[in-house]
Parts: structure tokens; C-alpha cells; sequence
């Protein structure tokens, strides 16, 4: 399957305005794809190994930090649930 189609898929069963945790976000495709386009304002991407978190926020910029939060961890492990 095509990555971008795949990506696409996945953003398009998103509620928009809904939060949004992207488990195993690697280079934050997706959390970006959302920010840049106005689809949702609370976003938490995470993933397992700190370098490849990097890669996402090494992409974002101020307005795009007050979006995108990000966290190295296990898949939900120490994520804080958000009422």
C-alpha cells in the first residue's frame, strides 16, 4: 500500500477539532498534516526511541508547539488522560 494513501487514510477517519495521540508517530507525519491544516488544536505525538521523536520536532516551530506536544514513551505509558 501506497504510505501517503495509508497516511491519508488514517487522517481522514479523524474527527476534526477531536485531541489526538499519535502512538509510534516516528517522523510526525500525521500530527503535522493535522497542525498545518487547522483539523485539530491538541495533539500529542509519541514514540519508543527519542531519535526518531527528534525528527518530528526538529519540524516544528512556535506555532506549531503551541499544537503539537511530544513524548517518549510506550505506547500510552505515563500519558495523562485529559478530560
Amino acid at each position: 500500500m501506497n504510505d501517503k494513501k495509508r497516511l491519508m487514510d488514517i487522517i481522514n477517519i479523524i474527527d476534526p477539532g477531536k485531541r489526538v495521540i499519535d502512538v509510534g508517530t516516528d517522523h510526525g507525519l500525521v500530527p503535522l498534516y493535522l497542525a498545518k491544516n487547522e483539523l485539530c488544536d491538541d495533539i500529542l505525538g509519541t514514540d519508543i526511541s527519542a531519535s526518531s521523536l527528534k525528527k518530528l520536532e526538529d519540524e516544528l516551530d512556535d506555532s506549531l508547539k503551541k499544537v503539537i506536544k511530544t513524548k517518549v514513551t510506550d505506547g500510552f505509558n505515563g500519558i495523562e488522560k485529559k478530560r
